[in-house]
């Protein structure tokens, strides 16, 4: 079994390079404060 690895904050940015999506990206959304360093490289961002 895997171990559970936290993805909040800049890890999600991370994980979205690690996974080949070319940054940045044309839109984003998070419905966490924790979360808002996601919507940094989106040129349209809605919270």
């Amino acid at each position: 079994m895997w171990p559970v690895v936290g993805c909040q904050g800049p890890q999600k940015v991370q994980r979205l390079r690690d996974a080949g999506v070319t940054l940045p990206v044309d839109y984003a959304y998070t419905g966490s404060l924790s979360d808002l360093p996601l919507l940094s490289p989106a040129t349209h961002r809605c919270y």
